[in-house]
């Protein structure tokens, strides 16, 4: 077969589950992280926020999957990709909360969906534009830019590891040395397997250092009691609301979004062996963030984008087949249902 065909390449479904949930193992933090940052600015009790973040896993399931699958070649890109709330939201929708919510917090949601759901609409139309700049992408460029986004993300990695900032035990040794040995773990994995187990290398290390965790008690497992076994995220939930200021502040951030999703899905064709100067792919991939957006503004969540941890898996181990990805929607709509696996 020759890298495009990769791409379309239908794995054994026992792989693409493993694959799948290494995906998901990746972004999870991501994801969850958004929907609680916002819901705790905003005063939401605990079910109210986790009634968030299981419709952020839905949303991601369902963006992923008009990603990988993709609609009449004409929205999503078809490469495996996976998609979840993006940070560039943060700021803007924190705003929003803390304007709106004074006399209400459900007021500042309804607004933050509602300008969500038409900054969706704005990222759609404009996907087109964005395609036709990518003659302005030479390779120099986009590699540039891709590079500044991994660089980007090591403070992150290194605040995670070190444990909860502002807690007595940030940065501790105990804190640090799981880290190590978890990457320690992925690592020797990754050098000594070149087959399947090379693969899913990033799981096995979550996997692993959990359970180390747990023996050195430092893993927490008491929200999974308190958490619904069943959760159903109906649309609308809490309402919606539109205001102007809210709206063009989103389209501020779709911008940023946008930007971000080029240099993702330049770096990820290129990964996969597929024309990264493919306007029509780009334009299909830009208008899959846009629909995905609308509809996470109608089901009770925020602006979505491609995660780039996600990418850097697809980097590491070469599996390039879409529907890795699709595996992964399909898991994380299930989940979605079930706000105790989502607690774990």
């Amino acid at each position: 077969t020759n890298k495009v065909e990769k791409v379309d390449q239908m794995l054994p479904i026992g792989d693409l589950v493993l694959l799948g949930i290494q995906h998901i193992a990746a972004m999870c933090a991501g994801a969850m992280a958004v929907p609680i940052i916002l819901g705790n600015i905003l005063g939401l009790d605990s079910v109210q926020i986790n009634h968030l973040v299981s419709a952020s896993f839905m949303m991601a399931g369902l963006g992923t999957l008009i990603q990988t699958l993709g609609i009449k070649n004409f929205i999503g890109s078809r490469l495996p990709m996976v998609e979840g709330v993006s940070f560039a939201g943060v700021g803007a929708l924190s705003a929003i909360g803390l304007t709106y919510s004074s006399t209400d917090p459900l007021t500042g949601l309804q607004i933050m969906f509602g300008a969500t759901l038409v900054s969706g609409l704005f990222c759609f139309l404009m996907a087109p534009v964005f395609g036709k700049l990518l003659k302005f992408f030479p390779p120099l460029v986009s590699g540039t830019v891709v590079t500044c986004m991994g660089l980007s993300l090591i403070p992150v990695a290194i605040r995670w590891a070190g444990g909860v900032p502002g807690t007595p035990s940030f940065g501790n040794f105990q804190n640090i040395s799981l880290a190590l040995i978890t990457l320690i773990i992925i690592v020797v994995i990754q050098k000594l397997s070149k087959g399947f187990l090379g693969n899913i290398a990033i799981l096995i290390g979550i996997v692993l250092g959990t359970l180390i965790a747990i023996f050195m008690g430092v893993a927490d497992f008491s929200s999974v009691a308190t958490a619904d076994f069943v959760n159903i995220n109906t649309p609308l939930k809490y309402g919606i609301k539109f205001d102007i200021t809210a709206i063009l502040s989103l389209f501020l951030v779709q911008l940023v979004i946008m930007t971000d999703a080029t240099g993702n899905q330049l770096n990820l064709s290129n990964i996969c062996g597929v024309d990264e100067k493919d306007a029509k792919r780009l334009a299909a991939g830009l208008r899959g963030h846009g629909l995905s957006s609308m509809l996470a503004g109608i089901f009770n969540t925020f602006p979505h984008s491609l995660f780039g941890q996600n990418v850097g898996i697809a980097a590491i181990t070469g599996v390039a087949s879409r529907f890795v990805g699709t595996a992964a929607g399909v898991i994380l709509l299930l989940i979605s249902f079930f706000p105790k696996v989502t607690a774990v």
